[in-house]
């Protein structure tokens, strides 16, 4: 049963919220890319296997889960503000592919009528650049951030 032919109840879905990361755009690549270049920095050899199992945390357990898997000495927020620094160096818009058949499914809720929003851990500016970027930002009628200081 697909989204457009289900019902609860007697009502029909009238909207959507989406995750960003992982479900509009592949971004877990990128991510892993930035965590391996922070621990360069401190010559601790990484690869996507070790770090594959901080994909879907949030920025604020991101940090304190490296600091603690890898003996990090820097204190929280000074983790927290590099990796922002490094992740603007490899998070580049035009480097972030959608998710295969992202595009037309989004079309298809548009023609249904069916509202749809973004709930994500990551920076809503960054997210409404590479829903432009990808010619899709118009399906979005709300963007949501949760992103925390990591304290």
């Amino acid at each position: 049963m697909s989204v457009f032919t289900s019902v609860r109840g007697n009502k029909m879905v009238k909207g959507i919220i989406f995750d960003f990361d992982g479900v509009i755009v592949e971004s877990e690549p990128l991510f892993l890319d930035s965590v391996i270049m922070y621990l360069k920095r401190f010559n601790i050899t990484a690869d996507y296997s070790s770090t594959k199992q901080l994909c879907g945390m949030t920025k604020t357990n991101i940090v304190k889960a490296m600091k603690s898997a890898f003996n990090l000495k820097d204190d929280l927020d000074k983790i927290y503000s590099d990796m922002v620094e490094i992740e603007k160096q490899v998070k580049k818009v035009e480097r972030y592919q959608l998710i295969n058949g992202v595009k037309p499914f989004l079309k298809k809720c548009e023609q249904k009528g069916i509202k749809m929003a973004i709930a994500s851990s990551s920076d809503v500016s960054f997210i409404e650049a590479v829903l432009k970027h990808n010619e899709i930002d118009k399906y979005f009628s709300l963007i949501k951030s949760g992103i925390r200081n990591p304290q």
